[in-house]
């Protein structure tokens, strides 16, 4: 048989079983539209502009966006994905990401190049210390600590990941 999505994010999460997030698809779907209609209405309520990139198929993981780019002061670097199941992200994020910029509302979008990084899920703006925090691990490689730095003009503090099963810095 074909692997659905959720078995797709069992591969990359191995402690995640197969078949448990499916169980109740269409509560799910349902509940899921529900909390983003309400996030969004209460961003634009508190004054934000939200921008909604369409989803794809076979990118089950899209539904992550901080995972697509490390964006400050009108620049983003897009995220360059280690796990196959993942990668596939890339060029519409990518898309999005360049869509806003011709619309004036970013300045600069590249994507990240010579290393692996999962954007804000691995990389945080600290605006009280003036540094990024940057991880690295399962899923961001230790090399994007500098492309990091030197693609933003600022320093960062680098924190290696004790385990894989905490797998992204936000977590």
């Amino acid at each position: 048989a074909e692997p659905t999505h959720y078995d797709v994010a069992y591969q990359i999460n191995p402690w995640m079983k197969p078949g448990v997030w499916g169980a109740a698809v269409a509560a799910n779907r349902v509940a899921a539209h529900r909390a983003w209609e309400t996030l969004r209405a209460a961003l634009e309520r508190c004054g934000a502009q939200v921008c909604a990139m369409p989803g794809a198929a076979d990118v089950p993981d899209l539904v992550f966006p901080a995972n697509a780019a490390v964006v400050l002061n009108g620049k983003a670097l897009v995220a360059r994905f280690r796990h196959p199941e993942r990668s596939g992200e890339e060029p519409h994020f990518l898309a999005a990401l360049a869509d806003l910029r011709d619309r004036g509302l970013l300045e600069d979008v590249r994507q990240i190049d010579g290393c692996f990084q999962e954007g804000a899920g691995d990389c945080l703006w600290d605006p009280r210390r003036g540094h990024f925090w940057v991880a690295s691990g399962s899923r961001s490689s230790e090399d994007s600590v500098n492309v990091i730095a030197e693609a933003f003009g600022e320093s960062v503090v680098h924190m290696p990941l004790a385990t894989e099963r905490y797998y992204h810095l936000d977590t």
